[in-house]
């Protein structure tokens, strides 16, 4: 079964909404851990400030790194629509050694 995460983002990776809500909201661990898409869209403003990112408040709390891979992006009135498909891929860094 496909769990399909929508969150919009600033460009510096603060989250503005999620689920295409209009407010705010935090995304639990569990939730970003089960998501097998994740449907982003980039807007171009910086919001700076102790807001929570995509993988939590500043201080972290994604207990585990996730990869995902691109399977699609689009540009359109300013912003950047991206879909990510999860994988299973090894990190870049885990790669190098």
């Amino acid at each position: 079964m496909k769990a399909i995460l929508r969150a919009s983002l600033s460009l510096d990776g603060k989250l503005l909404t999620q689920g295409g809500g209009s407010r705010r909201a935090s995304i639990t661990p569990g939730l970003l851990q089960s998501a097998t898409e994740l449907l982003l869209t980039v807007h171009p403003v910086l919001i700076g400030g102790r807001i929570p990112s995509l993988t939590g408040t500043p201080d972290g709390f994604l207990p585990k790194e996730l990869r995902f891979e691109l399977i699609s992006a689009k540009f359109t009135r300013g912003t950047f629509l991206l879909r990510y498909r999860r994988t299973g891929g090894k990190s870049p860094a885990k790669a190098l050694r």
